[in-house]
C-alpha cells in the first residue's frame, strides 16, 4: 500500500496521467486546465501592450502624414476663401478714430502753412533772401523807407518776409523803419510841425504796432497839441510833400497778410499764445482810420474756433463789420457747430452759397458737415467738386472715401482711400494710416468677389 502511494506522488510530481485507461481522473484534469487559460491570457495581454507601443511610436513618427484617431478626429481644412469663411466682413461705418474725423476739418481753417526753407542747404533761396536785404540796407542808408515805389526798404523787407515769414533781420529791419519814423516825428515836434509828427507817427504804428517808445512820443505829441490850443498860437505847418518825402502810402494789405502769415506760423509750432496774442495787437492797434485788417481778423476768429472759446469768436465775429458775406457766414457756420448745432450751420452755408463759389474753406466746410449729418451723398457730390476745382487735397480724397464707403459703392470707395494713401499726408498719423488701410483691404476683397 505504501508502494502504491510512492508511486502515485511520483507521478504528480513527474506531471504524468493516471494509468487509468479510461480517461484522467476528474481532480486531476481541473489545475491543468486552469494553468493553461492563465498563459494564454498572459500572452495576449503581452500581445496587446506590444501593439500599442508599435502603433503610438509609428504615430509620433508619422507626423501630418498619420491617419488620425477615430476617438479624436482632425476638423477637415475648409478651403474656402478666407473672406468668406471665417472673417465676417465688417459694415461701412463711421471713422474708429477721433482723429479721422478732425482729419476732414484741416482746410476748413486754413491751409498747411509751407515750411521756411532751410537756408543752410539751399544755397539758391540763401542767395535771394542776401541779395534783398542788401538793398533794403541800401535803401535805409538813403532814407528810401517807403518810396520811391519798387526801390525802398519796405518792399524789400516784404519780399524777404514773403520767403521767409519769421526772417529775424527782415523783421528788424521793419522795426528800424519805424523807429526812424518815430524819430522823424520826434523831429517834427522839436520844431512844432504838429501835423507832420502825427503822420510819422502813424505810420511808424502801421509799421511796428509793438514798437517800444511810441507811448511816449504819442504822449508828447498830445501836450504839444494841447498847449498850442491853450495859448491859441498856430503850430507850423509843413506842406504834405514836405511831410511826407520819406513816405509813400504802406501797403496795409499786404502787412495784413504779412501778418496773418506769421500768426500762423506760430500757430502751426504750438506757439499759440503767441501767435493770439500778436494778433489782438495788431487789430487794437491798426489805424482807425485804414482799410481794417480782415485776413488777421479770420484767422483770430479760428484762432479762438480752435481753442473752443465761442464766445470771443462770437464777439470778434459781431464787431467785425468789413468781412464779406461768405466769410461772415463760413466763421458763423463754425461757431454754430462748435455750439453742436450742425443744421443750423448747414442752413447759415445754404443761405450764403451763391456768394461762395471761389472760397475754398466755405466749401469745404459745407462737404464736411453734410457728411457729419449723415447726408452722404451730398457730401459726396461736394467732395467730388473740390477735388475738380481746388486740386487733389488729401482731406477731400478722405470725406469722398467716408462719404461713398457709408453709401456702400464701394468701387469709389476705394479709389478714394487709395489717393488719400498714395498722397503720403498720413504717413506719420498712424491711427488714420491704419483705419485706411483697413478699410481698402476690406473693399479690395469686396469689389473682388463681385466681379463675374
Amino acid at each position: 500500500m505504501s508502494l502504491m502511494n510512492d508511486m502515485l506522488r511520483d507521478l504528480d510530481r513527474r506531471g504524468g496521467t493516471s494509468p487509468n485507461p479510461a480517461g484522467p481522473s476528474t481532480h486531476r484534469t481541473q489545475p491543468m486546465q486552469s494553468r493553461y487559460f492563465v498563459g494564454a491570457g498572459l500572452a495576449v495581454l503581452v500581445a496587446l501592450v506590444i501593439a500599442a507601443l508599435v502603433f503610438w511610436s509609428l504615430v509620433g513618427a508619422g507626423g501630418e502624414g498619420s491617419a488620425p484617431m477615430t476617438e479624436q478626429p482632425v476638423p477637415a481644412i475648409d478651403s474656402a476663401p478666407v473672406a468668406e469663411s471665417t472673417v465676417a466682413e465688417p459694415e461701412p461705418r463711421m471713422p474708429a478714430t477721433r482723429e479721422v474725423e478732425a482729419a476732414l476739418s484741416q482746410p476748413v481753417t486754413q491751409k498747411p502753412v509751407e515750411a521756411i526753407p532751410d537756408e543752410s542747404q539751399d544755397s539758391d533761396f540763401s542767395e535771394d533772401i542776401q541779395v534783398l536785404l542788401d538793398k533794403a540796407r541800401q535803401a535805409r542808408d538813403r532814407d528810401r523807407l517807403t518810396r520811391p515805389a519798387g526801390d525802398n526798404a519796405y518792399e524789400y523787407y516784404q519780399q524777404v518776409l514773403a520767403l521767409s515769414a519769421d526772417h529775424p533781420v527782415a523783421l528788424a529791419g521793419l522795426a528800424a523803419i519805424a523807429q526812424r519814423y518815430r524819430e522823424l516825428a520826434e523831429a517834427a515836434m522839436d520844431r512844432e510841425a504838429l501835423d507832420a509828427a502825427q503822420q510819422f507817427l502813424r505810420r511808424a504804428r502801421s509799421v511796428d504796432p509793438q514798437l517800444s517808445g511810441m507811448q511816449n512820443s504819442e504822449a508828447r505829441l498830445e501836450t504839444l497839441r494841447n498847449r498850442s490850443q491853450s495859448e491859441g498860437t498856430e503850430p507850423e505847418t509843413e506842406k504834405a510833400a514836405d511831410a511826407s518825402s520819406l513816405n509813400v502810402q504802406l501797403d496795409l494789405a499786404s502787412e495784413d497778410r504779412r501778418r496773418a502769415q506769421q500768426a500762423r506760423q506760430w500757430w502751426s509750432r504750438d506757439q499759440r499764445s503767441r501767435a493770439r496774442h500778436f494778433l489782438e495787437q495788431t487789430l487794437a492797434q491798426w489805424p482807425e482810420d485804414r482799410v481794417p485788417p480782415t485776413v488777421s481778423t479770420v484767422a483770430l476768429v479760428e484762432f479762438y474756433l480752435q481753442e473752443g472759446n465761442d464766445s470771443q469768436a462770437e464777439q470778434l465775429l459781431n464787431e467785425s463789420r468789413a468781412l464779406s458775406d461768405d466769410e461772415h457766414s463760413r466763421l458763423g457756420a463754425e461757431l454754430w457747430s462748435l455750439r453742436g448745432d450742425n443744421a443750423r450751420a448747414l442752413a447759415l452755408l445754404e443761405n450764403s452759397a451763391e456768394h461762395a463759389e471761389g472760397n475754398e474753406p466755405y466749401r469745404a466746410l459745407w462737404a464736411r458737415l453734410n457728411y457729419e449729418q449723415g447726408r452722404h451723398e451730398q457730401a459726396a457730390n461736394h467732395y467730388r467738386q473740390l477735388l475738380s476745382d481746388f486740386g487733389a487735397q488729401p482731406a477731400y480724397w478722405l470725406g469722398l472715401g467716408l462719404a461713398e464707403d457709408a453709401r456702400q459703392q464701394a468701387a469709389a470707395a476705394l479709389q478714394a482711400f487709395e489717393q488719400a494713401l498714395a498722397s503720403g499726408a498720413y504717413d506719420g498719423r498712424e491711427s488714420i494710416r491704419r483705419y485706411l488701410e483697413g478699410r481698402v483691404g476690406v473693399l479690395v476683397r469686396r469689389t473682388e468677389n463681385r466681379e463675374p
